[in-house]
């Protein structure tokens, strides 16, 4: 089971991994398909390049191609000399030397046009200086790996960009055997990849710290180092750099003798060397391997890998390390007839070391000269080269090298130890600070609940005197209501049964008892709008809109005035107790007015709803009114402060003649 889990996470992070790669693809993608031929999509193509360079190689090409039909007519001498550096490398690394020579002649021309350009001149410097580092020739690649990092310190803020080009120089110094130099170099670039957070530089600089050792027969802290680089490029993937880190295990592993191990190494960095299609690596790893079966006296194994070695750097025109391969075959020629041939070979490769200035294979080829002078009893010659063996080799591995070497590396270690320290006190000050924040934090937290618990406790008691006081007003609205609308009605009554009491009456009482039935009924009528105003109901809106139907439709029969209703858009709207009240008693007046004194034969009662304003009209085709000279008593006060009550608005149309229209604005 946990085997299945482990298989579906890496499928889901290989998934993720693919997904976000092609989503840098497809933007890139999305700025040349602009076409709008600027910078932008010079730089699109050449990052598209840069992101298939090892893998596809045909298809860099073209994205380079692409990058150079935009930059040489336009002058942009930043992208055509990035452009020609790339195209440097993918030649070199295949071994196609006449082409690498074309760009190697066009980079000088695009230096040569653009010398205040710095980014150029970085670009330019660290193509060459990489280039003659491949090719072997280590004391013209110096100079120009050392320009590209001084310029690049000039040119950019980016520390991961600057260690590279240190890193670069270091590889150079470590090739010169200027062993202190190198490590300077190294631990300079270290620095740097450490504050950029860059995690494959870091690995570089420990591989090239490793090969130093390796340099210095230090191999146990050459392993050390070794390792540390091929756990950060395996946790980085990077295929290319953990083929390296194999190759200098490998030859850590024969140097402690372990030579078992050391097979191992090689063969797992030779796998990954064939298939990536890096030949320069090859060729290294062919070499390493040759060394490991010579001291295992396997010298016809030895000397194929050697071949191998020799056939791929003259394909990469790489003459020192050729020379070398061939140094090493020499010694291995055991018959007498080969010894005019061995001699050849041994000086021939001297020079070929002077000139590329690599000391430890001229050290070890004067060694080789000194065991063949004495092999074949020339003893002279023999202790000639014997004594520049040793003059060259303490100059590169004697005790106060390898002294100020470890002297460079545990400056850098207290250095970095210091840095941790103050780090560590930057980080427990943080802390402390969290820490403070924290509790001021829960000390606000705790006077916010008090008092939020204060506040709701406030506002209970506010509610629930508010509550009170509602009631107060709803015993007083009702007490005015009973005593305004009911009181003069039941008075009225009272007066009326009075009156039928008295003798003498009888002829008028029929009339005085149609009178107390009208105003009975009056009574219950609005005693009913009062219970109705005042009682909750969850469909109050919808009662509204019966009430107000009801009381049109009979109080316009009554009269045989046809009445047309539409109030479909008032069971919409949710209303308080006070806004049912004075709606109603707003609308009953107006129609009310509308049927008493207005003549018509028709009123038309219409509600709308349009962005959460309610207009509720009422409009008659009578004879109209003159405002100026209307009696009071109609109730258009009234019905006017209920408006304003409600926050509205009554507006009152009339035309003589005419008829008249009410409308309430909510």
């Amino acid at each position: 089971m946990q085997k299945i889990i482990l298989l579906f996470f890496f499928i889901f992070q290989f998934a993720m991994d693919a997904f976000s790669q092609q989503s840098y693809v497809d933007s890139l993608q999305t700025i040349i398909a602009l076409d709008k031929h600027d910078d932008n999509e010079m730089k699109a193509y050449y990052l598209l390049a840069a992101n298939c360079f090892r893998n596809n190689p045909e298809k860099a090409k073209s994205y380079l191609g692409s990058c150079l039909i935009l930059a040489v007519p336009g002058n942009n001498f930043d992208r055509q000399c990035a452009a020609y550096s790339m195209f440097l490398s993918l030649y070199q690394n295949i071994g196609n030397m006449d082409s690498a020579l074309y760009y190697v002649n066009k980079l000088k021309a695009v230096a040569a046009n653009a010398p205040g350009n710095n980014r150029v001149m970085v670009n330019y410097n660290q193509a060459l200086g990489l280039y003659y580092k491949k090719s072997g020739d280590f004391n013209n690649a110096l100079p120009y790996s050392l320009a590209a990092a001084k310029y690049s310190e000039l040119t950019t803020t980016n520390k991961a960009d600057i260690g590279g080009q240190w890193l670069n120089t270091a590889n150079v110094y470590t090739e010169l055997g200027e062993y202190n130099k190198a490590m300077e170099c190294n631990l300079k670039a270290l620095r740097l990849f450490e504050e950029a957070g860059n995690k494959l530089g870091e690995s570089f600089c420990y591989n090239g710290i490793a090969i130093g050792y390796l340099k210095l027969r230090q191999f146990p802290r050459a392993l050390e180092y070794a390792e540390k680089s091929l756990a950060l490029k395996k946790e980085l993937k990077d295929k290319r750099g953990i083929c390296s880190s194999l190759s200098a295990m490998g030859e850590a592993y024969a140097g402690i003798g372990n030579i078992q191990q050391a097979v191992t190494s090689y063969d797992e960095a030779l796998k990954i060397s064939k298939d990536g299609k890096i030949p320069k690596l090859e060729a290294d790893i062919y070499f390493n391997m040759a060394k490991v079966f010579v001291e295992e006296h396997k010298d016809s194994t030895a000397t194929a890998y050697f071949n191998k070695c020799k056939e791929l750097a003259l394909q990469l025109d790489n003459k020192q390390l050729a020379a070398y391969a061939d140094n090493e075959i020499a010694v291995l020629y055991k018959k007498e007839s080969d010894r005019k041939q061995t001699e050849k070979v041994l000086i021939t490769s001297l020079s070929t070391f002077k000139e590329a200035g690599t000391l430890d294979k001229e050290a070890d080829n004067y060694k080789k000269l000194s065991d063949f002078y004495a092999n074949t009893q020339q003893y002279d010659k023999a202790l000639e080269n014997i004594n520049k063996f040793n003059s060259v080799k303490d100059s590169l591995t004697g005790l106060n090298v390898q002294v100020q070497l470890r002297n460079l590396e545990e400056q850098y270690n207290s250095e970095k130890k210091i840095k941790e320290i103050s780090l560590l006190k930057k980080d427990n000050e943080l802390q402390q600070q969290k820490f403070q924040k924290q509790r001021l934090l829960m000390i606000g937290a705790a006077v916010l609940a008090l008092l939020a618990i204060c506040s709701i406790w406030l506002l209970m008691n506010r509610n629930k005197l508010k509550q009170r006081m509602k009631e107060l007003e709803l015993r007083n609205q009702i007490a005015a209501d009973l005593h305004d609308e009911v009181g003069s009605s039941l008075s009225s009554i009272h007066l009326l049964s009075q009156m039928a009491a008295q003798p003498g009456n009888e002829a008028t009482h029929k009339d005085i008892l149609t009178r107390m039935s009208t105003n009975a009924k009056e009574t219950m009528d609005k005693m009913g709008d009062i219970v109705w105003m005042i009682k909750p109901s969850e469909t109050e809106a919808g009662s509204l809109k019966q009430r107000m139907e009801r009381f049109a439709y009979e109080i316009c029969s009554s009269k045989n005035i046809e009445v047309n209703v539409q109030l479909e858009d008032l069971e919409k709207v949710k209303l308080s107790m006070e806004q049912r009240k004075n709606i109603y008693l707003i609308f009953k007046e107006a129609v009310n007015n509308a049927v008493k004194y207005s003549g018509t034969e028709k009123i038309e009662i219409t509600s709308t709803i349009q962005n959460k304003q309610l207009t509720l009209q009422v409009k008659d085709f009578g004879k109209g009114f003159d405002s100026s000279i209307v009696k009071k008593g109609n109730g258009l006060d009234n019905m006017q402060h209920r408006a304003k009550e409600l926050g509205g608005e009554l507006l009152i149309e009339t035309i003589i003649n005419t008829g008249t229209t009410m409308q309430l604005i909510v």
